[in-house]
């Protein structure tokens, strides 16, 4: 039987399930720009499924991510007039 593989760093969290699909996740803040490039906890070896963001708390900020590459997501902030917003985040992606 094959078990789960989980660790943590302080880039954040990750757990390996038996299929080979890995999920990570973790906390940051974006930038001046609104911006963030996040390395990940550990590189995917193939490819992203989902990555996405949140803000910590409440307000009218959104946050959007993607996979820049195996080891790194981007992350961006906004408004709903469309400014550029430095907030504490949420991340979380998922590959293989």
């Amino acid at each position: 039987m094959s078990y789960f593989t989980t660790g943590e760093t302080s880039a954040g969290r990750w757990a390996k399930l038996p299929s080979g699909l890995i999920i990570q996740a973790g906390t940051g803040v974006t930038g001046s720009l609104g911006t963030a490039s996040v390395s990940l906890p550990i590189p995917f070896t193939g490819t992203f499924f989902v990555v996405g963001g949140s803000i910590e708390g409440n307000g009218p900020i959104f946050v959007s991510a993607r996979g820049l590459n195996q080891s790194t997501i981007g992350v961006v902030a906004w408004g709903r007039d469309g400014s550029i917003q430095v907030t504490n985040m949420h991340w979380l992606a998922i590959g293989v």
